[in-house]
C-alpha cells in the first residue's frame, strides 16, 4: 500500500507538513532537487523521530573542472512534520588548487516528493 504524503511541482525548501503522520508506515521515500537541478533521494524505515541528510557530491567539468562539491541539508520527521535543520546545511567546496570554501545556505536541498507504504 502506498500513499502520497507530499507531492509540490517546485522544490521546498521549508518545513513540511504530510498529509498524514509517519507513524502510520513501515517505511517512506523521499525525493528531493537541489538547487542546481542535482536529483537527491533516500528511503527511512520507521521513520517517525528520525534525522537524516539529503545530500549531493557532484565534480564538475568545464571551466570548473575537477572542483569537487558536497551539497546537503539535515531534516527531522515527526508525526506528520519533516523539519529542515538550517545549522547543517550548505555547500563545501574543494578546488583543484586545494581551496576550501563552506556556504552555510538553507536554500540547498529541498523536497519535492514523499511517499509512505505499509507492508500488508
Amino acid at each position: 500500500n502506498e500513499t502520497v504524503l507530499f507531492e509540490s511541482s517546485t522544490v521546498d525548501f521549508n518545513n513540511i507538513t504530510l498529509s498524514d503522520s509517519v507513524v502510520n508506515y513501515d517505511y517512506i521515500e523521499i525525493f528531493g532537487e537541489t538547487a542546481e537541478g542535482y536529483l537527491v533521494y533516500t528511503k527511512l524505515f520507521n521513520p517517525d523521530g528520525k534525522k537524516f541528510i539529503l545530500s549531493v557530491s557532484p565534480v564538475y567539468l568545464g571551466s570548473y573542472a575537477g572542483n569537487f562539491h558536497f551539497i546537503f541539508k539535515e531534516y527531522s520527521i515527526s508525526g506528520n512534520t519533516l523539519t529542515g535543520n538550517s545549522g547543517h546545511s550548505g555547500d563545501i567546496e574543494v578546488t583543484t588548487n586545494g581551496k576550501h570554501n563552506q556556504t552555510n545556505d538553507t536554500t540547498t536541498v529541498g523536497i519535492t516528493k514523499v511517499m509512505g507504504y505499509k507492508n500488508i
